[in-house]
């Protein structure tokens, strides 16, 4: 019989070897996006921006959370802040102030942020490719989870939102259409919503609700920012 001590340093040796299998996983994962991250840097000194952009977003799906991530979500806010597409632009300052708050690409964030709020844009560059209603209709596929949302998969195609949860969806709510997090068949995490007659919400939702700061663009290009809880609910209009 094996004393209790034995019995412990058993249990630990085998939780160390299920463990140490999984933290090398994820140092190659973590490994992988700094090469995709320093690849995205050198295009993007090239001005080959759409591909910095592939490069940035692919690293992202492996590596959400450090700060070499933090500083590719900069890197991506920027360059969508210059080509006017300011949903896209905004995303990625709020994930630079969520990850790196302390950080001088933070302070950039929040005086970047600030300029959207107080300078009209245009909003042609934040349209979808196609609408999105036409998006996650039954017999197709959802659309591809963008890199903010890179921890998710895909919500299910189907006919109700309701059994949707901790995936990444478009589908219609109250207010028009909602492209985010869902869970529980409700907008719940990080998300925007597309108004009808133009314009547009972003940022975090609880249980349905929006939650905390919100940016919000209106329709005749106006910014400013709110904090509520007005509820959002609905089906998918496909």
């Amino acid at each position: 019989m094996l004393s209790k001590l034995s019995q412990f340093r058993l249990a630990l040796l085998l939780v160390c070897l299920a463990y140490f299998p999984v933290l090398a996983q994820s140092q190659d994962a973590i490994a992988q996006a700094r090469g995709l991250f320093r690849e995205g840097y050198e295009l993007l000194q090239q001005r080959r921006l759409d591909e910095s952009i592939v490069k940035f977003e692919s690293g992202l799906r492996l590596d959400s959370t450090s700060s070499a991530a933090a500083m590719a979500h900069s890197y991506l806010a920027d360059i969508y802040f210059n080509r006017n597409d300011d949903a896209s632009a905004s995303s990625h300052f709020q994930e630079v102030i969520r990850l790196a708050p302390q950080s001088e690409q933070a302070a950039t964030a929040r005086t970047r942020m600030a300029a959207l709020m107080r300078s009209p844009q245009p909003m042609a560059a934040t349209k979808p490719s196609s609408p999105p209603q036409e998006q996650g209709r039954i017999g197709t596929t959802q659309p591809s989870v963008p890199a903010q949302w890179g921890h998710l998969q895909p919500c299910p195609v189907s006919d109700s939102t309701r059994i949707w949860t901790n995936c990444y969806g478009v589908g219609a709510v109250s207010e028009g259409m909602y492209q985010g997090e869902w869970q529980d068949g409700r907008p719940n995490g990080k998300g925007m919503i597309s108004f009808p007659k133009g314009g547009f919400v972003s940022g975090q939702f609880r249980e349905g609700r929006r939650y905390g700061v919100m940016f919000v663009k209106e329709k005749d290009g106006s910014w400013h920012s709110e904090t509520e809880t007005s509820g959002v609910s609905g089906t998918p209009s496909f």
